[in-house]
């Protein structure tokens, strides 16, 4: 809006000492990549974290992916400020504690995090949408490595709340992340050092893959494997998809989906998606709408088009319960075109007569299917 738009431009002109059309240039800039990432959209509604995007996109573009913008965020907060204010002179609290290296810090932070994401999912239920963990400061300190003595416990948590800003402090003594994604990724990174082989990774998702609570922390982990080789996310993908057998895979079958829309995946995508016209039972709904949203975002247009163009196919051989849950995730998911109707003349029937009487919705056709066979 016109208020972020003059904030913008006060930073570039004072901090980056923009001046007249460069200024306008880098604003319009910004705020067009706001306009499309949407999770720098959410991080800039906070002063503060909008100024670290301000920094982090000086010289070139905001990252696309969710993991790279958040990992340039937090090397920004934990790292980059760090070192600028230190050698501008700037003095720390007196009761702020960090170690010098980066790494140290970035270790120390993501175990607290996965800490406290485990603890407070293990007591939510799994279609909350309540993902934002808190805990008590002294459970936090206990969880910081054993060779940092009292004082450096207690002073690396009030680093990470005013010195780094990474964190919150709230009234009751707890604290929280100051943002879900920092919270999220930090969680992932710590899974992705302390799941090494296949089969680890494989029960990871196992165990948390049907939990859309973990959701998003997969799909944050799942950017990180890949990105160092392909070949790691590609083995759980498949060892995945070959258990779909067995209906406790349902729901992590569709967490692939969410992978993919992310733009990952790209050896194993046509398997998922000839997998996917047989996905639209009757359970695991949840799981469905989630990744349907996940598509309804997705810049990855070519894979759109190509599961549109699937469920084009399959439409017409489908039993009209099918057609109709496929129908609505379709919707849901933003893709191009319009279902085509079912074309054998047992599932046909159902839907001609209804004849505009009724919205052609699961439930009406269920009713009209049910009066018919009684009449």
């Amino acid at each position: 809006d016109d208020e972020v738009a003059r904030f913008v431009g006060n930073v570039y002109a004072r901090i980056h000492r923009s001046e007249g059309a460069a200024v306008d240039r880098d604003v319009e800039r910004f705020l067009a990549t706001l306009a499309t990432n949407e999770q720098a959209r959410a991080l800039g509604r906070t002063p503060l974290l909008l100024v670290m995007l301000l920094m982090v996109g000086r010289d070139a573009p905001l990252p696309d992916q969710r993991s790279e913008l958040y990992r340039a965020c937090l090397e920004n907060l934990l790292d980059t400020r760090p070192r600028q204010r230190q050698a501008e002179g700037v003095l720390g609290g007196s009761a702020e504690w960090a170690p010098d290296k980066y790494v140290e810090r970035r270790r120390a932070v993501a175990k607290l995090a996965l800490f406290m994401q485990e603890r407070h999912f293990a007591k939510t239920h799994h279609r909350s949408k309540n993902r934002q963990a808190v805990a008590v400061r002294v459970e936090l300190e206990r969880q910081l490595p054993e060779d940092w003595d009292p004082h450096q416990r207690t002073g690396f948590l009030r680093w990470l709340t005013f010195g780094a800003g990474v964190m919150n402090e709230h009234d009751d003594d707890t604290m929280s992340f100051a943002h879900l994604g920092f919270q999220e990724y930090l969680a992932a990174w710590q899974l992705d050092i302390s799941h090494e082989t296949t089969l680890e990774r494989v029960r990871l998702v196992e165990m948390h893959g049907g939990s859309q609570l973990w959701w998003e922390t997969l799909r944050l982990w799942a950017a990180l494997i890949e990105v160092r080789d392909p070949n790691n996310l590609a083995a759980v993908a498949y060892v995945i998809m070959a258990a779909l057998g067995s209906k406790q895979y349902e729901s992590h079958f569709w967490w692939l989906g969410a992978v993919l829309a992310d733009g990952l995946g790209a050896t194993w995508f046509e398997a998922w998606l000839e997998g996917l016209p047989d996905r639209f039972g009757p359970t695991r709904e949840s799981h469905a709408r989630d990744v349907a949203r996940a598509w309804a975002v997705s810049q990855q247009h070519d894979r759109r088009r190509r599961i549109a163009s699937t469920l084009d196919s399959g439409a017409p051989g489908w039993t009209w319960l099918t057609w109709l849950r496929a129908k609505a995730w379709r919707e849901h998911s933003g893709l191009p075109g319009e279902l085509p109707r079912v074309t054998s003349p047992a599932q046909l029937g159902a839907f001609e007569s209804l004849d505009g009487r009724l919205e052609l919705s699961e439930a009406n056709v269920a009713r009209e299917r049910i009066w018919r066979v009684a009449s």
